[in-house]
């Protein structure tokens, strides 16, 4: 008798995409399979039968050695695209829409005729018809669209009528760029819609109820273009009150507005607008075809003023600045500095005379008040002969106050920091334009961040050759190198200004907290996501995949294998990252070549992935760095943990070995000397093997002796130690016809245990030494 065993029912099983047709569902799994549930009239579910449905997912027959990489769920049918690179289909065929060149049905893939040398890179599944984009940017359709099986919609976009049973490229659009390619594509019920690489949307097919979106009800045979929305202001009311004082900006349709006198409180503000229609070269080709009104919500208060007077010095003092107490916003440092003649300006300070902080929102009126300092200088002696030839000694005065700074940030060579005066500062090496200054200059004092009209950087952090900061309304900022993409700005250029970094794969544009790296950066948004960018040598981007190119644009970083996903803090090194989650663990990922990771080993890692815990099992912390090879970390008691690399003993354990998961920072205990009274023993060496301080007691007559210990803690002298050690007289027996010889228990080996040796209370030693012709050895202990 013969036993088939059927394999075991998959576990851990996670789709990885999805497609939603009429009435069945398609799904890709993470291990590359391919399942369909729902209606199986036609053989669309793919799994070989027509039976009418399952209310469970079954496994599509995807041909052998085949796996599906992206899928499409049309009316009747469905289509996939293979690990080998064709289009495959199966379902409903009788207007042609598998495009195997055949009106048969199929209950298993079947491979699309595509045309000679082309492989489709995007599909959709559509009523009767079905899209796709191929390798050379063309777009083809195949089948019909329309539910009497002709072409009579132009579902198509051929210009001609007729069923197509295998693909053809649908007609270029007659207006836009002739050299555009297609972008997305999707199938509707009878009509087709696509994108090209400017972002123009285009539109073909049946269009009774507007579906075209080119503002007529007439069908189109080929693509013509979806008329973009602009919205034009018509008029703004605030509280019933209408705007009478404006400037609309031509380019943007802004309006920049006085607004009307009212009493404190909040109130409505009603905004009348108009919709044009813009074809693709901007122009108006559907005037005013929709209108509406929009409320919005306006708080007039009473403002907290901060007014400035000049101390003292002639001129006209700066204009008052505003902050409302709903909302409370710091102000800006007056520009330009006033300027008194024989005196320094020393900056804005409060009442109480302490300097205020430009990087603090105002809570209450202020005035603040220019301080200056009248340089003096002193000469010694002031008196002298007429002959001359005195040595005069002159004082100068001391400098203008240095700048104070609220935040600073250390790259490879160069430092950036915000100073309380709202302005960031830069200096060190600048052939990248790291400093962001406008030039390439490197610089010894600090100078001035090029920051656009209208922004206040509120965060900044220095990575190796590159900048990256925060503005005050969230954004990202960046500038220096850009060898691996790392300013965020789709490209490769370096930049010796601020430029915005561009929004994030999925549209997230701001941020509260970032990480300058060696190539790379990291970034979280509000709700604790990280976001990397830049170089990915080592997988320090996070994003789980095998690509060692850099990315340019800022994306999502993958969630850890037990999907810890939002972090509090983040912390880039040189090709490697560290955070930590809401409950203190670690995680890692990047280079790990050194073992700074702390994983226990040194595989890189292309996710994040959980550092090990230490040896005495601390595995939460409060604070984390990530350095160039080595990682540190604070635990809840304060003290300090690192791992990675060692050869400059950065981890601080009193070592230059490297270590792989976290260790503890070890004070260091040195013994210098000891002193047997009132001889100098030799001078301890420390032995690796017994963790110890080895010396050679000297020679002294028998009786008690006082054992000083010299010694420091970390560098620091420390007050000396006293232990005692008693020398005793031996006896050895003479051989027989020999005279009796007698030997002083002298130049004994002796080993001093760090920790023993240094205890608060003295200890004696005492053991008795038993002659030998050798050094016998002594091992301090309690």
């Amino acid at each position: 008798m013969a036993t088939l065993t059927p394999p075991a029912p998959p576990t851990n099983v996670r789709f990885t995409r999805i497609s939603a047709g009429d009435n069945h569902s398609l799904a890709l799994d993470s291990n590359g399979n391919t399942y369909a549930w729902g209606q199986n009239y036609y053989g669309k579910l793919g799994d070989g039968t027509t039976i009418t449905q399952r209310n469970q997912p079954v496994r599509v027959h995807a041909p052998a050695g085949v796996t599906f990489t992206q899928i499409s769920a049309g009316w009747g049918h469905s289509m996939a695209i293979g690990s080998d690179n064709y289009t495959y289909a199966w379902g409903y065929n009788n207007e042609g829409e598998l495009g195997d060149g055949t009106p048969n049905l199929r209950s298993t893939p079947v491979r699309v005729s595509t045309p000679a040398g082309v492989r489709f890179t995007r599909i959709s599944a559509g009523y009767w018809h079905s899209l796709a984009i191929g390798s050379d940017g063309n777009t083809y359709t195949y089948g019909s669209a329309y539910a009497w099986g002709n072409n009579s919609e132009g579902e198509l976009g051929h210009g001609t009528g007729g069923n197509q049973h295998t693909p053809a490229p649908v007609s270029t659009p007659s207006s836009g760029n002739p050299t555009n390619t297609w972008k997305t594509i999707s199938a509707g019920n009878s009509h087709s819609l696509a994108l090209d690489s400017d972002g123009h949307a285009y539109a073909w097919g049946y269009n009774r109820f507007g579906q075209l979106g080119d503002g007529t009800t007439n069908d189109h045979s080929k693509p013509a273009p979806v008329l973009t929305p602009r919205y034009v202001i018509d008029g703004v009311a605030f509280g019933g009150a209408s705007v009478t004082s404006k400037t609309v900006n031509a380019t943007t349709g802004a309006w920049d507005m006085h607004v009307p006198q009212h009493t404190p409180g909040a109130v409505d503000v009603t905004v009348a607008y108009h919709l044009d229609g813009l074809d693709v070269n901007g122009n108006i080709a559907n005037p005013r075809y929709q209108s509406g009104t929009v409320t919005l919500r306006y708080t007039y208060a009473t403002p907290y003023t901060v007014s400035f007077q000049l101390g003292g010095a002639p001129g006209t003092p700066p204009a008052s600045q505003y902050s409302y107490p709903d909302d409370p916003q710091p102000i800006n440092w007056p520009v330009p500095d006033p300027v008194w003649a024989g005196h320094w300006f020393d900056g804005w300070a409060k009442p109480d005379g302490s300097p205020w902080d430009f990087t603090q929102p105002v809570r209450n009126d202020l005035t603040l008040t220019a301080t200056w300092r009248t340089p003096r200088f002193t000469m010694t002696p002031t008196r002298g002969p007429d002959t001359g030839g005195t040595t005069v000694h002159i004082t100068p005065p001391d400098p203008p106050q240095p700048l104070r700074f609220t935040q600073i940030s250390a790259g490879s060579f160069h430092s950036l920091a915000i100073g309380t005066d709202g302005n960031t500062y830069a200096w060190g090496y600048n052939f990248n334009g790291q400093l962001g200054d406008g030039t390439r200059a490197s610089r010894s004092a600090p100078v001035r961040v090029s920051t656009p009209p209208g922004v206040r950087f509120t965060a900044v952090s220095a990575g190796g050759y590159h900048s990256l900061a925060i503005s005050s309304d969230g954004r990202l900022y960046s500038w220096g190198s850009n060898s691996n993409g790392q300013l965020g700005d789709g490209g490769s250029s370096d930049r010796n200004t601020p430029a915005p970094v561009n929004p994030a794969t999925d549209n997230t544009a701001t941020w509260k907290t970032i990480s300058a790296g060696g190539y790379h950066n990291l970034a979280l948004r509000a709700d604790g996501h990280a976001y990397s960018w830049g170089a990915n040598t080592h997988g320090q981007l996070g994003d789980g995949a095998n690509d060692p190119n850099p990315h340019s644009t800022p994306a999502p970083v993958n969630p850890a294998a037990d999907n810890t996903a939002t972090w509090k803090t983040i912390s880039a090194g040189d090709s490697h990252n560290l955070a930590l989650n809401r409950d203190g663990h670690a995680y890692n990922w990047g280079a790990d070549n050194n073992g700074q990771l702390g994983d226990d080993n040194t595989t890189d890692q292309r996710q994040p992935t959980p550092a090990s815990p230490a040896a005495d099992n601390t595995d939460t912390w409060t604070a984390i760095s990530a350095g160039g090879y080595h990682s540190l970390a604070l635990n809840r008691d304060g003290h300090a943990y690192n791992w990675g690399a060692n050869g400059y003993g950065q981890l601080g354990d009193t070592t230059t070995t490297e270590r792989h998961t976290p260790t503890p920072t070890t004070r260091a205990i040195t013994i210098t000397g000891t002193t047997f009274e009132p001889t100098n023993a030799p001078t301890p060496t420390w032995n690796p093997t017994t963790h110890t301080w080895d010396t050679t007691s000297p020679t002294h007559p028998e009786g008690q002796a006082t054992v000083t210990i010299h010694w420091t803690l970390d560098g620091a002298t420390q007050p000396n130690h006293t232990l005692t050690y008693d020398y005793t007289h031996y006896y050895t027996l003479p051989k027989a016809g020999g005279a009796p010889t007698q030997q002083l228990a002298g130049a004994t080996l002796l080993t001093l245990t760090t920790l023993t040796a240094l205890t608060l209370t003295s200890h004696h030693i005492t053991r008795k030494h038993h002659h030998t012709n050798q050094p016998t050895t002594t091992t301090s202990s309690k």
